[in-house]
């Protein structure tokens, strides 16, 4: 389907790619009978687990604004279903959960004699930045990873990135510019298998204290933003074994940096961003990593106080639309400063070892330069 990338990503304003909702159906229709049964008598729906679980619990079928995006069937401009998406994907419309922003009544859930009310179903990303108080650049370093910038009330297509909403209440609607990194978490747990490494005693951070001259490409789940390519080998580069375990976890940590780092560049090159007062949180937003991410962007990183900014946003929302919520002051979220202390010539090595890694793999020279 690569004939259709350039106009999905304008109309949808995310990257094709089967790491999305639409190519995954299509699959399913054309390779399994059943599905393919049930979706053309139109007895099932087809939504994200966030679908799932809100009609779980309040018997009620919606897909929010925020996620319905991913499904690469949404038409980001008109927020709509788009009919020649449907088409391309053979997705009947009767077969999608109908639309709702991300804040309002989702339905109830019942729990014995109570009762609770879903306010708000959104995507773990943008909760991130909506619990930064709407910050306007944040990192989120957990299992994936994530550069998230707000783009204001009109969407911003920018290819290899992805476009999404923000959030969304009645009439008000916001929009989020992402780069997303697939493997964070999930890398560190790969290399635990991969050196014989027990999970308890990877602490992964106090083993990057020492420098080395390797690189790791991460391939598990494919590279994202902004290559896109499909699942591949983890590749190595100037690494022995003889090098020791510590120095391939110290090679999978830069690998990250050097991933925000080239989100940041698309970023600056397409839109400009303002990278002051940069924000990062999750449970991967470590002092090492981000003193690495500090040094190849030159610009300083502030930690965030509070881990689970995620949790945060949502909650802000559902608190917003109850009652009046002050602002946040932006040093509230503010926890430890980071610093560049890399001299510019090592960053420009640095750099030029992960660019010659990509260029062996065929990835270089597409976004960068």
């Amino acid at each position: 389907m690569s004939e259709h990338k350039d106009w999905i990503q304008q109309t949808t304003g995310i990257p094709l790619s089967p790491h999305f909702g639409g190519p995954k159906l299509l699959f399913f229709v054309r390779n399994d009978p059943s599905v393919r049964t049930e979706v053309r008598s139109r007895n099932v729906w087809f939504g994200p687990l966030s679908a799932f679980v809100t009609q779980g619990l309040t018997g009620n079928s919606f897909i929010d604004e925020s996620i319905a995006g991913r499904t690469l069937l949404l038409n980001l401009h008109e927020m709509a279903w788009d009919t020649s998406l449907l088409h391309l994907f053979e997705v009947p419309e009767d077969c999608l959960p109908p639309l709702a922003p991300t804040c309002g009544q989702f339905g109830t859930i019942r729990m014995a004699s109570d009762t609770v009310p879903l306010l708000c179903v959104m995507g773990d990303q943008q909760a991130c930045l909506v619990g930064m108080d709407r910050g306007n650049l944040a990192l989120n370093l957990g299992t994936s990873g994530s550069v998230l910038m707000h783009s204001g009330e009109h969407p911003t297509v920018v290819p290899t990135l992805l476009s999404n909403v923000l959030y969304s209440l009645g009439e008000e609607r916001y929009f989020l510019l992402e780069g997303t990194i697939n493997s964070v978490r999930t890398l560190f747990g790969w290399l635990e298998s991969y050196l014989h490494i027990p999970h308890e005693e990877m602490r992964w951070e106090d083993r990057c204290v020492q420098s080395t001259k390797g690189i790791l490409v991460p391939g598990i789940n494919g590279l994202a933003a902004p290559y896109w390519t499909g699942e591949l080998d983890n590749a190595f580069f100037h690494l022995e074994d003889s090098d020791g375990p510590n120095a391939f976890v110290r090679a999978a940590m830069e690998s990250v940096g050097f991933l925000v780092r080239d989100i940041f560049d698309v970023m600056q090159d397409k839109v400009g961003i303002d990278s002051d007062g940069i924000i990062a949180s999750g449970g991967y937003s470590k002092p090492v990593l981000l003193q690495f991410i500090a040094d190849l962007l030159n610009k300083p990183i502030w930690n965030s106080r509070e881990k689970d900014m995620t949790a945060l946003g949502v909650a802000r929302l559902v608190a917003g639309q109850l009652w009046d919520i002050p602002a946040a002051g932006t040093d509230e979220f503010r926890q430890e400063r980071f610093v560049p202390i890399m001299s510019s010539q090592r960053r420009h090595q640095k750099i030029s070892q992960w660019r010659d890694a990509l260029s062996q793999l065929g990835l270089a020279g597409t976004t960068l330069d």
